[in-house]
Formats: structure tokens, sequence, C-alpha cells
């Protein structure tokens, strides 16, 4: 009996669960420091991710080469949930960074850096400090990510048709299918995700 309460006094005291409990007291008191460095470096990594299997589905199914479908396809993204999101839990200067990194991301892993990106790129970073306003009005985050998709369609449509001379008919359908999608994730994910961040 007393060897074998000696061997579990070792075990207990062991140097693995010594240097494991200090890990865990370390990062408890850690993580609300690199919170939001990781939730940047997380939210960026995904949605650059999501458009490199993108442009695998495009380089191997045919579907990439229908224009409309391309366009449906595209339409899915998780840029501006993750824009809004970043910017409603740690601020505008947060956000703007996520939205910025992430679509630029988006373009070099899809390898579909084009003219367009002159303007998408500034309005998702504008999208980061759009949602900081409208923080102060909407205080319903679902509410408001919603407001933001429609705000980005918006402006993206008007800027791609008037200077791009893009075709109105595609970004219909694009706008159609990323409102819907976007409608889906704000209502259905954010106070999950707020919740498990804060």
């Amino acid at each position: 009996m007393k060897k074998k309460s000696k061997y579990k006094y070792k075990e207990v005291f062991s140097v693995r669960n010594f240097l494991i409990t200090s890990l865990a007291i370390l990062l408890f008191f850690v993580f609300d420091k690199l919170k939001k460095p990781l939730f940047i470096f997380i939210l960026v990594g995904i949605n650059c991710f999501f458009a490199y299997l993108k442009h695998l589905f495009f380089r191997y199914i045919r579907i990439g080469r229908v224009a409309m479908l391309r366009h449906m396809v595209n339409a899915i993204e998780f840029i501006t949930f993750s824009t809004v999101l970043g910017s409603f839990v740690f601020g505008p200067v947060t956000g703007m960074i996520i939205g910025g990194l992430s679509i630029l991301g988006t373009y070099i892993f899809e390898k579909r850096i084009s003219q367009f990106s002159l303007a998408t790129v500034p309005l998702y970073i504008l999208l980061g400090y759009l949602t900081f306003i409208l923080k102060s009005y909407i205080i319903d985050v679902r509410y408001m990510g919603i407001v933001i998709s429609i705000a980005y369609n918006l402006l993206i449509n008007l800027i791609l048709i008037i200077f791009y001379k893009a075709k109105f008919i595609k970004m219909l359908c694009f706008s159609l299918f990323n409102l819907l999608f976007n409608i889906y994730l704000f209502y259905n994910f954010t106070f999950l995700l707020v919740n498990i961040i804060n």
C-alpha cells in the first residue's frame, strides 16, 4: 500500500505535470494580450485557405469556366463577416486590418489580382471603420452586419459598373447570393462567436 501511494505521489508531482500546469497558468494570464493578434491571424488564415480551395475548385471543375456560375461561387465569402466581427469586438483598426489583409490574401491565393482590386481592397478596409461608426446606432451586431453587407454590395456595384464597366446582370447575381449568404452567417453565428471570443 505504501509503494502504491508513493507511486501516486510521484505521478501527481511529476515534471511533465508541473510543466503542463505552468504552461496552462501562463496562457491564462497571457491569453488576453494574445487574443487580438491570434484572432486576426486565424480569421485572415481561414479566408486565405477558403480562397485557395475556390482556386482549386475553378481549376479542376468545369463550373469555373461559366462566368455566371463563377460569380455565384465568388459570392460565398467570409471576409465581410470577419471584418464586422473584428471591428465589433476589438475596434476599427482590427476590423480594417482583417478586411484589408483578407481580401488581398484572397486575390493572391485565388490568383486573380486585377484592376478590381483597386476598388475592393480599400472598400473592405472602409467596412472595418464603418462597422465601428454604426456600433453606436445599431446595438444588435446581427442587424449591423446585414446593414454592412447591403452597404458593401451597393457601393461595389456602383463603383464597378460606373468605373469598370462591369455587367449589371453579373453584379446583381453576385450581390443576391452574397447578401443571402452573409445574412445567414450574421443571423446564425454572430452571437456564438462573440460569446466565445469574450
